[in-house]
C-alpha cells in the first residue's frame, strides 16, 4: 500500500511521541507535533485533523503498513505503546516483504551489472548484507532489462553519476563524430539513456548554455576546478518537455505535427504514444490522425521515418517536405 511523504512524517512524529514515557499525546498533541514537523520539512504549519490522526493510528495498529503498532489509549495520557521499546523502525521484515526485496536487488543487480554504476552495486550489496538477505544468484530473473552494447560509453557512467551526486564540475576530452575534438566544461545535472546510448545533461561553463553530451564520445572525464553551477539547473522533465529523443537545438521552435496513421499501426500508436504531447484526432476506416506538440529535431524525423508507408506526414509543411526529400532519395537508390 503506498504511503505518501507526509504520512511517513506523521507516522515518524506518532512512533518517536508514543515511545516517550513522559509524552501526553492527546490527538491534539499529536496533531500539533505534525504540524512543528511540517514546517521544519515543507515551509508550512500545516496541522492535521483529528480525523487523520485516528486514521493514521488506525493503520499503525492494523498492519496494513508492514508491522502491527501495539497502541493503548488513556484518557489522562492519551495514546502510548504498551511496548516501550517497540519502534515502527526495528520491525522484523515479514516472509512476503523479504521475497519482494531479493527480487527487488536482482533487477537492480540486472541495471547496474558489470560493475558500470559501481557506487551503486556496491550500495546494493551493503544492503543485501545488513538485512541477511540471501540472493539465490542462479535464480532466473523475471523482469529482463534490454541492454546497451555502447560500451565506450558505459565506463564513464560511475564517474558521472558520483560527480552529479557531489555536484562536482567536469572536464570532458569530447569527439564529435563529425567535428574535431574539443574539451568541455560541465556542470553535470542529470543522465538518459536513449536508443542504447547514455547522455550527460548540463550546463556547459564556456558556452554559457545546457547541452547534452553522448558518453560514448568521450575520451577523458575528470574533476573541474570550477566551481559546479547550480544556478541553470533544471531537471529532465523541464529540459525534455517538448523533445523526442535527447537533441535540443538552439533556435528550433515547439510546432504540432499532425500524421495519419493506418488503421493497424494507429491501434499501436494508441496504446504506445510517441511522446507524452500525443493526443488523438478523427479517426475512419483509412486510419487516425494524430497530433505531436514537439520541438522537430533529429529524432523525431527518424521515427516518423521508421513506421514507412504507414503514416502520412500532414504538418508542418517543413517536415513534410524533409520527409519527401529523403523518400525521393530513398526511391532513386533503389530504383539505380
Amino acid at each position: 500500500m503506498n504511503v505518501t511523504i507526509n504520512a511517513n512524517i506523521r507516522y515518524q512524529v506518532i512512533d518517536r511521541r508514543l515511545r516517550d514515557p513522559n509524552a501526553i499525546n492527546q490527538w491534539q498533541d499529536l496533531a500539533d507535533a505534525c504540524g512543528m514537523a511540517n514546517q521544519e520539512w515543507f515551509g508550512e504549519h500545516i496541522v492535521p485533523s483529528k480525523r487523520t490522526i485516528a486514521y493514521d493510528i488506525q493503520r499503525m495498529r492494523s498492519g496494513a503498513l508492514g508491522y502491527s503498532a501495539p497502541i493503548l489509549y488513556d484518557k489522562k495520557l492519551g495514546y502510548y505503546y504498551s511496548n516501550r521499546t517497540f519502534s515502527i523502525f526495528n520491525v522484523p521484515l515479514n516472509n512476503a516483504l523479504l521475497q519482494e526485496l531479493r527480487e527487488a536487488i536482482i533487477l537492480l543487480k540486472q541495471i547496474t551489472q558489470n560493475e558500470k554504476l559501481f557506487s551503486l552495486r556496491q550500495s546494493i550489496t551493503i544492503l543485501e548484507e545488513k538485512l541477511n538477505l540471501k540472493i539465490d544468484h542462479e535464480q532466473k530473473p523475471i523482469i529482463h532489462i534490454e541492454h546497451s552494447l555502447n560500451e565506450p560509453g558505459q565506463k564513464w557512467l560511475d564517474n558521472v553519476y558520483n560527480s552529479i551526486r557531489k555536484q562536482i564540475a567536469l572536464n570532458i576530452d569530447y569527439h564529435p563524430f563529425d567535428n574535431p575534438p574539443l574539451r568541455h566544461i560541465l556542470s553535470p545535472y542529470f543522465m538518459k539513456e536513449y536508443n542504447n546510448r547514455w547522455y550527460v545533461i548540463g550546463y556547459e561553463h564556456q558556452m554559457c548554455k545546457c547541452i547534452n553530451l553522448a558518453l560514448d564520445r568521450c575520451n577523458e572525464i575528470h574533476a573541474s576546478l570550477q566551481p559546479y553551477n547550480v544556478e541553470h539547473f533544471m531537471d529532465h522533465d523541464q529540459y525534455y518537455k517538448n523533445v523526442y529523443g535527447v537533441t535540443v537545438v538552439d533556435g528550433n521552435t515547439l510546432e504540432t505535427t499532425t500524421f495519419k496513421a493506418i488503421p493497424l499501426l494507429s491501434k499501436y500508436l494508441i496504446t504506445k504514444p510517441i511522446h507524452p504531447t500525443q493526443s488523438t484526432g478523427l479517426s475512419d476506416d483509412n486510419g487516425t490522425i494524430f497530433k505531436l506538440e514537439v520541438v522537430i529535431n533529429y529524432e523525431i524525423r527518424h521515427k516518423l521515418l521508421s513506421y514507412g508507408a504507414d503514416i502520412e506526414i500532414l504538418s508542418p509543411d517543413s517536415l513534410r517536405n524533409q520527409i519527401k526529400i529523403i523518400a525521393n532519395k530513398m526511391q532513386d537508390m533503389y530504383l539505380a
